[in-house]
């Protein structure tokens, strides 16, 4: 997938993880990428963590591919489908096996796993 950039504009603000996951499972086979709007820590209000988001899109094969900060109370980040044969970093991969051993990771998760996981 193209280096594209990030337009801030189309972002989707969620609260929580269940409603990424409830995107993902709507849109990830037609959607080529997400721009996800949430509130930073320092805000004060209700927010879901970056590891939250992380978990429930390596669970639909998705991942992460940068973040910026729209205001002084919210940051944007870009979620991508996984390709195929992209490098896992210990981070994903010790998360990768932690979710499949709690059977979270869906089929489309699954089909991006690396073979040693």
């Amino acid at each position: 997938m193209p280096n594209m950039p990030m337009d801030v504009s189309r972002s989707i603000f969620i609260t929580t993880g269940a409603d990424f996951d409830q995107w993902l499972t709507e849109n990830a086979v037609t959607e080529r990428d997400v721009v996800l709007a949430i509130h930073n820590k320092r805000s004060g209000k209700q927010t879901v963590s970056l590891v939250a988001l992380q978990e429930v899109a390596l669970c639909h094969g998705w991942v992460d591919t940068r973040t910026r900060r729209i205001d002084d109370e919210r940051y944007a980040i870009r979620f991508v489908p996984r390709r195929p044969h992209s490098v896992w970093g210990a981070k994903n991969r010790q998360m990768a096996r932690r979710l499949l051993a709690e059977g979270r990771i869906r089929e489309a998760g699954l089909a991006t796993l690396p073979g040693d996981i």
